[in-house]
C-alpha cells in the first residue's frame, strides 16, 4: 500500500480547482472552448499521470478537494454573482 503524497494532492487540487473555476466563471457562449481546451486536458493529464504511476488515490483525493472548493465558492459567491457577458463590457475613451 502506497502512502499518499500531500504535495501531489495539493498540486492536483490546484490544477483541477483552477480549471474548474475558470470554466465556472466563463461566459456561457464560450464554455465549450474552456471545457475543451482547459478542463478536459487538465483532467486527462492527471489521469495519465495517475495511471502511469498508479497514484489513483492521490488523483481522486486532489480532484475531490478541487471540486469541493469549487462547490464551496459557488455556494458562497457564484450564485449571487453570475459571470459577466460580452454585452456588459464598456470601452472607456474610444470616441469617434
Amino acid at each position: 500500500m502506497w502512502a499518499l503524497n500531500a504535495g501531489n494532492i495539493i498540486f492536483i487540487a490546484l490544477v483541477i480547482g483552477a480549471s474548474l473555476l475558470m470554466f465556472m466563471r466563463t461566459e456561457r457562449k464560450f464554455k465549450w472552448a474552456t471545457g475543451l481546451f482547459l478542463v478536459v486536458p487538465a483532467i486527462g493529464l492527471v489521469a495519465i499521470w495517475a495511471d502511469g504511476l498508479n497514484r489513483w488515490g492521490e488523483a481522486l483525493a486532489g480532484g475531490g478537494i478541487g471540486l469541493g472548493f469549487n462547490v464551496l465558492f459557488w455556494l458562497v459567491y457564484g450564485r449571487t454573482h453570475p459571470p459577466g457577458t460580452s454585452d456588459s463590457i464598456t470601452v472607456v475613451g474610444m470616441e469617434e
